[in-house]
């Protein structure tokens, strides 16, 4: 038989987390560009235990590269 298994988004994904507040979800998962003080690059986006997809920071705005939800 075949061995199947899940695979979780630290597995998949090697990039530093970033952990929204409901507000700045919601607003990201309506299409809107929030700010943040970090460094360019990709990020896996959480909100509380939910892995919602990757997201990019370019000149201190965060938006989505690859949404999952």
């Amino acid at each position: 038989g075949q061995d199947f298994r899940i695979l979780s988004s630290d597995t998949v994904f090697d990039y530093p987390a970033i952990n929204l507040s409901e507000k700045e979800a919601d607003l990201m998962l309506n299409g809107v560009r929030i700010k943040k003080d970090l460094a360019d690059g990709e990020f896996k986006l959480y909100r509380e235990e939910e892995f919602l997809g990757i997201g990019i920071v370019s000149s201190g705005e965060l938006k989505f590269h690859l949404r999952l939800i």
